[in-house]
């Protein structure tokens, strides 16, 4: 798949289908906790290209358009 495919950062559902989540009744928690997990994960990776674009000479927001969505789910 190539980042044409989603370029206005729509995933296709046949590649990313909806979470399924486990009953919050027996697993109390784990959505919010892992949901907050990757929210700090991906505030980091994005903080890390801005770095990464930085250390190269290039603008802090270059890589951006090329990862839009989060970056576990690159559609490039």
């Amino acid at each position: 798949m190539d980042g044409s495919t989603c370029p206005d950062g729509t995933l296709p559902a046949a590649y990313f289908p909806a979470n399924a989540w486990p009953d919050p009744q027996r697993v109390p928690g784990f959505r919010e906790a892992v949901e907050g997990w990757f929210a700090r994960a991906g505030a980091l990776a994005r903080r890390l290209t801005g770095v990464f674009a930085y250390a190269l000479g290039l603008p802090e927001g270059f890589f951006r358009p090329y990862n839009p969505t989060a970056p576990s789910t690159s559609c490039g």
